[in-house]
């Protein structure tokens, strides 16, 4: 597991540190996304695709399954309704 972490003040980068070398990336995006959604976004709960709102997204309770790799492109059947569960 490699590590890093950033200063950013005033929007820009102060200082920035940690393991040389590729790091994933899956696990910073969320936290952009997720401000960048309460930044913009006036309404969190308004549907943005059948009963899932971005408030379930966020918070991983849309009751959609995770794409495997190799599956086959299109539409993923739902495990539960929005906002039952975490998952």
């Amino acid at each position: 597991m490699r590590e890093g972490h950033a200063i950013v003040r005033a929007g820009r980068v102060e200082r920035a540190g940690g393991d040389p070398g590729p790091m994933p990336a899956a696990s910073l995006v969320k936290p952009v996304l997720a401000h960048l959604a309460l930044a913009v976004l006036d309404e969190l709960d308004e549907p943005v695709h059948g009963a899932i709102t971005v408030r379930h997204v966020l918070s991983h309770t849309t009751g959609l399954p995770d794409r495997e790799p190799g599956s086959p492109a299109g539409p993923l059947p739902p495990l539960r309704p929005p906002g039952v569960r975490w998952g």
